[in-house]
């Protein structure tokens, strides 16, 4: 960030300078540092500098390409009719112009919207410990007609800032940003009238793509109910870690074994938690 431009008196070397533009440079800086210096209070703030076109409560445009600054995860804090806005990134399209949308902190963004600073701390290689950090839970009845579960499901995280978590019946988690992820599941499983064929385990294990991850199994137990017994339960729980690329798309399954008839059910929380540094 420049705080002085140009000196208003240029002197040559071997030129033999007067007094006076010497003491007009001094003073000249000494005036340019104390208009432009930054307080201590918003040295963590850095200035867009270009006009913003309010779109919503939630996004904006500015001119060009202005991925470099606006970045997911970044935060940003605004200037508009209501005042100062805090907001982190959710997405940045650029098409001719940079559209931005955000998760605002509470008051949000108007039709005044009028200068745009960003947060000093770059969020892709930040220097701080960030990390994904949420929690989801849920109930989820298991039909006869199918042994294996997506869980939980159709239930929004806490505190899913980065919009991660897809929330619906296919409940999967699409990092945004590469690194090492921890994946712990708790739970109780109920099985009412289970009528099992022969002697298994069930297992809760992670699913990346579609595609089995045999190294992340976070549970793995013997099924603990003998055949048609009532209103039995068992708890469960466990943890793996996996390091995924930002786009993947994982979740977390448990498999039981083959019945004939029964109502099974999970109840439990998954909590999934990116590493710092990762």
């Amino acid at each position: 960030m420049t705080i002085i431009g140009t000196l208003p008196y240029t002197i040559a070397d071997g030129q033999l300078a007067d007094a006076v533009p010497v003491q007009s440079n001094f003073d000249w800086i000494v005036s340019q540092v104390n208009t432009n210096a930054v307080s201590q209070a918003v040295v963590e703030w850095l200035p867009l500098n270009l006009t913003p076109s309010f779109l919503s409560a939630t996004s904006f445009s500015v001119p060009g390409n202005q991925s470099a600054a606006m970045q997911v995860g970044r935060r940003l804090n605004t200037t508009n009719t209501s005042g100062q806005v805090y907001s982190t990134i959710r997405t940045v399209v650029v098409s001719g112009n940079t559209t931005v949308t955000v998760t605002n902190d509470s008051t949000v963004l108007d039709a005044g919207l009028s200068v745009i600073t960003y947060g000093i701390l770059n969020p892709l290689h930040t220097s701080a410990p960030a990390h994904t950090d949420f929690m989801t839970s849920s109930v989820i009845t298991v039909l006869t007609t199918g042994a294996t579960i997506v869980v939980p499901q159709s239930v929004a995280a806490v505190g899913d800032v980065l919009v991660e978590w897809s929330g619906n019946a296919a409940a999967t988690f699409t990092p945004q940003k590469s690194g090492s992820y921890v994946f712990t599941l708790s739970g109780y499983l109920y099985a009412n009238g289970a009528d099992v064929t022969a002697a298994s385990t069930f297992k809760a294990q992670l699913f990346k793509g579609g595609v089995a991850q045999s190294s992340n199994v976070i549970v793995n137990q013997g099924w603990p109910f003998a055949s048609g017994v009532q209103s039995n339960f068992c708890t469960f729980g466990g943890s793996t870690m996996i390091t995924l690329v930002a786009g993947d798309v994982v979740d977390v399954r448990i498999v039981c074994p083959a019945f004939a008839t029964a109502v099974i059910q999970q109840i439990g929380n998954l909590h999934i938690r990116r590493l710092p540094y990762g």
